[in-house]
């Protein structure tokens, strides 16, 4: 459905994947978005991440961008393939969240383990949607306010 068939007018062409992770899918991240991309040819991808805070005070109240792309999981020490115009061929842009933080940062351990605030459920939903009406807003000119929040829910 186009813009004008859903009522909102002329829409930016936009395409979404959820790649899932690698623990369910069996397949690295940066390898499906490289099979998408090498197949609808994007000027430009965005990667959109949760991160790993370096205090508790990071966790759900920062929002990081970067024009340098992201490697999944090497915040919590599970380095991936990264996914950069350098390894795709088109400009990256990530955005992220902190949502864990190591217990280190919390005590004196060095276990290894990261942890969740209690609140991650309300975190995840609203920097989704924080994020979603970034995206929209720099995409989406013609579109009102109103517009706008009814993408995002």
């Amino acid at each position: 459905m186009n813009g004008k068939e859903s009522g909102l007018g002329e829409l930016f062409s936009v395409s979404c994947v959820s790649t899932g992770v690698l623990g369910d899918t069996g397949i690295e991240t940066a390898e499906i978005i490289k099979g998408v991309a090498n197949q609808i040819k994007p000027s430009c991808i965005i990667a959109v991440d949760a991160l790993a805070a370096t205090s508790m005070e990071r966790l759900g109240t920062t929002v990081q961008f970067s024009d340098t792309g992201i490697s999944p999981g090497s915040g919590v020490g599970n380095h991936r393939f990264e996914i950069s115009e350098k390894t795709l061929g088109v400009p990256v842009i990530s955005i992220g969240i902190p949502t864990v933080v190591s217990t280190s940062v919390i005590s004196d351990t060095k276990s290894g383990a990261y942890v969740t605030p209690r609140e991650i459920d309300r975190i995840c939903e609203q920097g989704a949607k924080l994020i979603g009406m970034g995206i929209n807003v720099c995409f989406q000119k013609g579109l009102t306010s109103e517009e706008l929040y009814a993408l995002v829910g």
